[in-house]
């Protein structure tokens, strides 16, 4: 979960967490064989604590595959899933 400064452009902190979610993804697919789903949140509008943490487990119990690595908004995910938003990224 990452809150932005509110001098920092959200597409700048989205595009930077987009790039380290998919090296670290990378990195640990190379170092370990392993698949892990990494995600990070840009959570600096959220204003619904008990919906983000259900979206958070949501997310923590879908299947691996889904997606690999991304980076989203509170808007994002405001009114749909991580896993639908993340997966909207990708088409």
């Amino acid at each position: 979960m990452v809150l932005a400064h509110p001098v920092l452009d959200a597409r700048v902190a989205l595009a930077a967490c987009e790039r380290a979610a998919t090296r670290l993804h990378e990195q640990v697919a190379r170092e370990h064989g392993d698949h892990l789903v990494i995600t990070f949140l840009l959570l600096t509008d959220c204003d619904d604590p008990d919906l983000l943490a259900r979206r958070i487990l949501d997310r923590a119990a879908q299947p691996q595959a889904t997606d690999s690595a991304c980076a989203l908004s509170w808007s994002d995910i405001k009114t749909v899933s991580i896993e639908f938003a993340a997966m909207n990224q990708f088409v």
